[in-house]
């Protein structure tokens, strides 16, 4: 109980942990859209390393892999341990790197709905 209670205390302030019930469904519901969706590369990983969003380790296992899904599927399991404060990194890395529109809008909403076919 007492490693419970010094975790909360040296979380960042604000910082929204877990991640809303409405973003985790969206994310387990799409997995496989999101996984052909995003574009995960270099220019996502550095500014949510800098921003503390995922660790150097993180960003090793995420490049490691082969094939842009690997990728993306690596990405979307750090993901699901995100803060709020993470994710909303992530949404605005996407964004900021013009990466697909269906998936920044689908992330930026979070409201649990698959993507129409």
């Amino acid at each position: 109980m007492i490693y419970a209670i010094l975790t909360l205390a040296d979380s960042k302030v604000g910082d929204e942990w877990p991640l809303a019930e409405t973003v985790e469904a969206t994310l387990k519901a799409n997995q496989s859209k999101l996984v052909k969706l995003l574009r995960i590369d270099q220019k996502t990983l550095t500014p949510l390393f800098h921003s503390g969003s995922i660790t150097e380790a993180q960003i090793n296992h995420v490049c490691s892999k082969q094939t842009p899904e690997k990728r993306n599927r690596a990405m979307l399991e750090i993901v699901q341990r995100f803060s709020m404060h993470d994710y909303r990194q992530l949404v605005d890395c996407l964004k900021q790197n013009g990466k697909n529109a269906a998936a920044v809008k689908l992330l930026e909403h979070a409201e649990g709905k698959t993507l129409p076919n």
